[in-house]
């Protein structure tokens, strides 16, 4: 599959559609969202009315970045439960990696319907995720879309017609190892499935340098927190992200 998606001679066919259109919206200039979006998106933003929200993603990304010793990375975030939150803290992250002037972030989006990346897209796309991992004339840079934050870029979940078992594949190990080594720059954020769904959370953890897991306040029990923990294995496991805690 790798080898056919980089042969020169074959134009892969979504650069007539998905990756022209990705293209245009980055010579056009895209409506921003504006403060009082960011803030009913749950977006951080140096604007925002709770600091202090902002600072504990840049407290994770500071621990994420000490242990990459600086360079770029792949990190997967996924919830112990399903609702945990970890679009949310998914989104945030590379939102807060966005921040930096001197970085870019790509969010993935591991499954569908996510209301902060549908907001995040200034235009529906024609192809996403599934699409690129079930058809090899697809190329990669046609499922990269421009956002309406500055500097983050979002892969969206694609057609939800397909198989999830596409996570699995050789082909998402490759997506995940070419968004680095492409741009020295770019911060992968990957919003993984929830961690119930072990088998799929497992094969993408190990193709993260790290993993992020998200809990609920309260809503957890410890046995559980340790089989997620177990499942992703404790050499990649970067933290723990309480959601929702009540604590000032």
């Amino acid at each position: 599959m790798a080898a056919e998606r980089d042969d020169p001679s074959t134009e892969p066919r979504n650069e007539r559609t998905g990756a022209t259109r990705a293209r245009i919206t980055e010579m056009q200039e895209i409506p921003r969202l504006m403060p009082a979006e960011l803030d009913r998106l749950g977006l951080v933003h140096p604007l925002m009315p709770v600091p202090a929200v902002m600072d504990a993603f840049k407290s994770l990304l500071d621990r994420l970045l000490e242990r990459s010793e600086g360079k770029n990375f792949v990190v997967g975030v996924t919830g112990v439960t399903p609702g945990a939150g970890g679009s949310f803290v998914a989104a945030n992250l590379a939102a807060t990696i966005a921040l930096d002037h001197h970085r870019t972030a790509l969010l993935i989006e591991g499954g569908p319907g996510s209301e902060i990346v549908q907001r995040l897209l200034m235009i529906p796309p024609d192809y996403g995720l599934t699409d690129y991992l079930g058809d090899p004339t697809l190329d990669v840079e046609g499922i990269i879309y421009s956002s309406r934050v500055p500097r983050l870029r979002v892969i969206p979940f694609g057609s939800t017609a397909r198989e999830t078992r596409l996570l699995n594949s050789a082909g998402m190990q490759h997506l995940l190892s070419s968004a680095c080594s492409r741009y020295s720059d770019r911060f992968v954020v990957l919003d993984v499935p929830g961690a119930s769904q072990l088998e799929t959370t497992q094969r993408l953890a190990r193709w993260c340098d790290f993993v992020v897991l998200v809990v609920p306040y309260g809503g957890v029990s410890t046995s559980r927190l340790r089989a997620a923990a177990d499942a992703i294995g404790r050499d990649r496991l970067a933290g723990v992200v309480i959601n929702r805690d009540p604590a000032p």
